[in-house]
């Protein structure tokens, strides 16, 4: 799972069957000549990444729909990491104990970067006034957007703007336990020019 700025989750990489992992042998594999994917002991590789959207109704939560499939196996030390621009880059893979090139799930060093739909808004944010540092128990800051940021009224822009700070932590081994979405609490005010301070 990698938390979205937007309040979504998103779950990329993994294997349809088997587990995270990687050996010579299993209980039911006795002998490496015969592990049907030499060492990983997973399969099918996910490449389509899903969304949960933790507040919709139950049976909606979890979506894919309209979302490009990697070609790229990620199993095995695999891993993703949301990006200060709130895209997500994904690397990695290595189902095997050491660098293999030509195993059928290979040492993979490539890297994609996943662009949830929120970047497909015909406007993004160009906020200013952010601070260089946030301590616990500090002082209040403001944050203005131009009227170049939105489309529509102003009042409603401002009024559906949250305030988001992010830490992406750091995935391995298919959890990623450093990772924070913290909400902060705003009001606003509109100036006359249409752009808006979040206070």
């Amino acid at each position: 799972f990698i938390l979205l700025p937007n309040g979504q989750m998103l779950v990329v990489n993994g294997g349809l069957n088997g587990t995270a992992g990687y050996s010579f042998q299993t209980l039911d594999v006795p002998t490496f000549d015969l592990m049907p994917f030499g060492m990983s002991l997973a399969a099918g590789p996910v490449g389509t990444p899903a969304l949960y959207t933790p507040g919709a109704p139950s049976g909606q939560r979890w979506s894919n729909a309209g979302f490009d499939t990697s070609s790229i196996a990620r199993l095995y030390h695999s891993s993703a990491i949301l990006l200060p621009d709130g895209s997500v880059m994904i690397a990695g893979s290595n189902p095997s104990v050491d660098v293999n090139l030509t195993t059928v799930f290979p040492t993979t060093y490539k890297a994609e970067i996943w662009y949830p739909p929120y970047f497909s808004a015909p406007v993004r944010p160009v906020p200013s006034g952010m601070p260089n540092n946030i301590s616990y128990g500090g002082p209040s800051f403001d944050v203005t957007i131009p009227a170049s940021s939105y489309t529509g009224d102003a009042n409603a822009a401002a009024a559906n703007t949250t305030v988001m700070l992010m830490r992406p932590g750091f995935t391995t081994h298919a959890m990623n336990m450093n990772q924070r979405a913290l909400q902060l609490n705003n009001t606003y005010t509109v100036n006359q020019d249409g752009s808006f301070v979040l206070h």
